[in-house]
């Protein structure tokens, strides 16, 4: 604290100051208002010359870290770089606070990780594996102060779930950095009551905003804290992280934000994959006759989804598009609230428009490729039956939430199964080829821990999203005819 007073940072930490550190018994910390705060009140101000940063500018990180290095590998070089300096280094109180651990899926257990059952999330945690361990012996000892592997693996894992960025002129992130304080703060982003489709509600209690010499009396660049809303004393304050998908807080923070609106599930890797998958299902009538013509029409469905995505894609700052923004791009997902990708219906209306099918044709599809997924992931009533488990789940509000989901599913589930559509579905997927998988322990046959907690957490929103989809397109079809006619 004396440092932070030190260094020009007013609102924290005095017996004065409204917000304060706490840790809880588990070793948790986040800050709490020690005093009622008002809507609007300005809170902290945080000098910009606290932050450790990483910038394309930055000549020490281009001079001595590999040519290419993502921005995450820059930040980690840079603060070992600052932490080798020890007294020496401007930051070194700053980074003597910093977690000596940070808790994420990369340092799960095997049999734990094995659970997840998203192939994209595996996809994404093997790449984030990989990249620590190929950046690692890329690295010049100088440009991370003669770090270990290990030490170079806690750096990377902290810049990634505690940076920040600014806004670029481009209109993607300018400057990246690691602030004291603000990287204390826990998240608190858009949470719905029930259901994850239902209206949300703002979590976060401040926001930070980049406050240039012009707009105070300071001189100088700062960081100002403001509260969103009133916020009583002893509660604690929380920040928003954003507005992302499950995928990113588990991947690269270690926790599953509850009941998050902007969580998605992946149908397909991408347009071609999709289109591939509904030539097999639906197979054009005449289709052995009219290969060529056949071939054809799925050529222009595919342009025209390609000339959409172009435009899409120009519209998206340069500073962005890397490799890993661009692959993940791609990808084809469903979101909550009957959140549809346009990409898909497009080409699946495109396709019923060209063969004749009816209309509602890619409401069929998209809720037999749900299925589809479901089919190869545990059933969702037995992770809610997990979660809602008293002896798993001691929280009284958490296990509260899950066994009234259960119920909602329960006869979601059971309504489906008695409509038109659930035979139809089953013969159609019956029609897939066997494919050997290899066996996986249940979650239930594990020993339970905080770990295998978060990981059936985040598979069950999945599956709640799946589910949500199904469920609303098959309400949508309710009075419509089945399947378009099939071929063997």
């Amino acid at each position: 604290m004396e440092w932070l007073e030190a260094q020009g940072v007013t609102g924290f930490g005095r017996p004065t100051d409204k917000l304060s550190i706490f840790e809880a018994d588990a070793g948790q910390r986040g800050v709490i208002a020690l005093q009622a705060i008002a809507e609007g009140e300005q809170l902290v101000r945080l000098p910009l010359r606290l932050a450790l940063t990483d910038h394309p500018g930055d000549e020490e990180s281009n001079q001595l870290v590999y040519e290419g290095a993502p921005w995450s590998v820059r930040l980690a070089a840079k603060l070992l770089r600052e932490a080798s300096k020890q007294d020496a280094s401007p930051w070194f109180p700053f980074i003597q606070a910093l977690p000596a651990s940070v808790d994420t899926p990369l340092d799960f257990e095997w049999e734990v990780l094995q659970q997840v059952e998203d192939p994209f999330m595996g996809q994404a945690l093997d790449a984030a594996g990989w990249l620590t361990q190929d950046a690692y012996p890329r690295l010049d000892p100088s440009a991370i102060g003669n770090a270990s592997r290990e030490e170079f693996e806690w750096a990377h894992q902290v810049v990634l779930s505690r940076t920040f960025g600014s806004a670029g002129e481009d209109g993607g992130v300018g400057v990246r950095f690691l602030m004291p304080i603000l990287d204390m703060l826990n998240h608190g982003g858009d949470q719905t009551p029930l259901l994850l489709s239902d209206p949300p509600m703002a979590q976060d209690d401040v926001r930070w905003n980049l406050v240039s010499p012009d707009a105070n009396d300071e001189s100088t660049w700062e960081i100002v804290l403001t509260a969103n809303k009133a916020v009583e004393a002893n509660d604690e304050v929380l920040l928003s992280y954003g507005e992302r998908s499950n995928d990113e807080f588990f991947g690269a923070y270690g926790f599953v934000p509850p009941r998050n609106p902007h969580e998605e599930m992946v149908l397909f890797g991408d347009i071609i994959e999709a289109l591939e998958w509904h030539h097999h299902f639906y197979p054009p009538p005449n289709a052995k006759e009219e290969r060529v013509d056949t071939a054809a029409k799925y050529e222009a469905v595919l342009d025209t989804i390609k000339e959409q995505e172009e435009g899409d894609l120009s519209k998206v700052p340069a500073s962005i598009k890397t490799e890993a923004f661009l692959q993940d791009r791609k990808r084809i997902r469903i979101g909550a609230a009957d959140n549809l990708d346009g990409r898909l219906h497009a080409a699946y209306e495109g396709l019923a428009r060209i063969e004749g099918r009816g209309m509602d044709h890619a409401f069929w599809a998209i809720m037999l490729r749900c299925m589809e997924l479901l089919s190869e992931r545990s059933p969702i009533l037995t992770d809610l039956t997990i979660l809602a488990d008293p002896a798993r789940n001691p929280e009284p509000h958490e296990q509260a939430y899950w066994t009234t989901i259960l119920q909602y599913y329960t006869n979601a589930i059971r309504w489906f199964d008695s409509s038109p559509f659930k035979a139809e579905i089953d013969d159609l997927l019956s029609r897939r080829p066997k494919v050997e998988k290899p066996e996986v322990p249940s979650a239930e046959s594990l020993p339970w821990s905080s770990q295998l907690s978060l990981v059936v957490t985040f598979r069950t929103y999945k599956k709640m999203i799946a589910w949500d989809t199904i469920i609303a397109l098959a309400a949508e079809l309710n009075q419509v005819p089945l399947a378009p006619s099939q071929q063997s």
